[in-house]
């Protein structure tokens, strides 16, 4: 499968969560969630790094 194919499926099925957390940071009556945003940016990074096949970071604890 052509690498801008398989990226093009996986952002389509993350679309919707997207616009979700959009419409939520857009919706809060205090200041943007921030966490969830971070959050968002983050699982988005980490799945354009896999696509890429850049070694997954851990975090330890």
């Amino acid at each position: 499968m052509d690498h801008y194919i398989s990226e093009r499926l996986v952002l389509d099925a993350h679309r919707e969560m997207v616009r979700a957390a959009e419409r939520r940071s857009r919706l809060t009556p205090q200041c943007p969630g921030v966490p969830f945003r971070v959050w968002v940016a983050n699982r988005l990074r980490t799945i354009a790094d896999k696509l890429d096949g850049r070694p997954q970071l851990r975090r330890v604890v």
